[in-house]
């Protein structure tokens, strides 16, 4: 999600947050450790939301399937999305419903 259209309704002060990976903070509540959004250092202007903590739709739709590699193996992905290994190489392949690329499986 783009960065400049979210805000913390309530509850900010009780966000924590960690360094995931070198490009990646990931950020939490420090009261039930539920997962919050994703910071990427190399792209401040996107957000990462996980989309199970949504109480509402969100009203856009999966574009990709990612980290297929490490899906439980008796789960079969037959939604007709692009599936990768891994991260894309290209981040606009995750974010950009109009980014053409190689489906890497």
């Amino acid at each position: 999600m783009n960065a400049k259209d979210f805000c913390w309704l309530s509850g900010e002060e009780f966000v924590a947050s960690y360094n995931s990976s070198e490009n990646v903070i990931k950020t939490f509540c420090s009261v039930c450790g539920s997962n919050l959004i994703s910071l990427y250092r190399d792209r401040p202007d996107i957000l990462g939301i996980p989309l199970g903590g949504l109480d509402q739709d969100p009203g856009i739709r999966p574009i990709a399937n990612i980290f297929v590699s490490s899906k439980s193996p008796w789960y079969d992905i037959n939604d007709g999305l692009p599936q990768y290994l891994t991260w894309p190489e290209a981040m606009e392949a995750v974010i950009d419903p109009n980014y053409n690329q190689d489906i890497k499986t």
